[in-house]
């Protein structure tokens, strides 16, 4: 009776409703999984206790620090593009969009070179070696310790770039290209926290590719606090989803099958 009134337009509504109380149930199902993740960072970051850098060894297990950036091997660093003191850095010269290659296929930096050697951190106990990988590719979760200058050339609106940019590669570009230059430094001082795996001899730390890496200019108890905010925002959230998501699914359940029952 009802769907003869009404026609199917209505049960097309109830079963959308019906739908969108799912998703909203799977949307908290997926928020739980991301809570459980930061649930195990907070752990590990709980249980791994800041220790003299002197006394680590490779291979001893994971680790944590909190001390200041330094120079390396190589001495004291000038980033190459913004002239700024630092500990280490990277540039790399791209041409965009790509020049005869797939959409799916990143076309080979023009230039890609970084300083003689990684950079170092020290605390009072001594300095360690670090693995480049540990900051060039930062967490999402925390403030990132570099610091990146980019310089956007075009045809139209041209900068003035260094002098080891070749000129024939400024000269090649064509109308609707762009050249872009970046530097991404590690500034000389800086206050870090880090947890992370030591490896080698003599050591580097390095993240930590089956366990959780930090590499952050937070403290310690910093980069808790921000952790249990993250934990405590997730799961208030997944209880309102879950709470909506089943009764929406639940009311429009129900009014589904009254409808084809009538």
């Amino acid at each position: 009776m009802v769907r003869a009134i009404y026609g199917d337009g209505v049960v097309t509504v109830v079963s959308l409703a019906f739908g969108g109380g799912l998703c909203l149930l799977i949307c908290a199902g997926i928020i739980q999984l991301l809570r459980l993740g930061d649930l195990r960072a907070l752990r590990a970051i709980r249980r791994t206790v800041p220790t003299p850098v002197g006394s680590w060894a490779g291979g001893a297990g994971r680790v944590a620090m909190e001390g200041i950036t330094d120079d390396g091997p190589a001495g004291p660093q000038t980033g190459p593009v913004s002239g700024e003191r630092c500990s280490w850095y990277r540039v790399t010269l791209v041409r965009e969009p790509n020049r005869g290659w797939s959409d799916d296929t990143a076309e080979p930096a023009l230039l890609d070179f970084a300083s003689p050697g990684p950079p170092m951190v020290s605390d009072g106990s001594g300095r360690v070696a670090l693995d480049p990988r540990l900051f060039e590719t930062p967490t999402q979760d925390e403030p990132v310790v570099t610091v990146t200058t980019t310089l956007v050339h075009r045809r139209r609106e041209p900068v003035e770039l260094p002098a080891f940019v070749g000129g024939e590669l400024i000269r090649d570009l064509r109308r609707g290209e762009t050249l872009r230059l970046r530097e991404v430094r590690l500034p000389f001082a800086r206050e870090v926290y880090a947890l992370a795996l030591p490896a080698g001899a003599p050591v580097m730390l390095g993240p930590n590719p089956q366990g959780v890496t930090v590499f952050t200019t937070e403290s310690r108890e910093q980069v808790l606090a921000r952790r249990r905010e993250s934990i405590a925002t997730a799961g208030w959230i997944t209880r309102i989803f879950c709470l909506t998501g089943l009764i929406v699914a639940a009311a429009s359940y129900a009014l589904l099958t009254f409808v084809l029952s009538t």
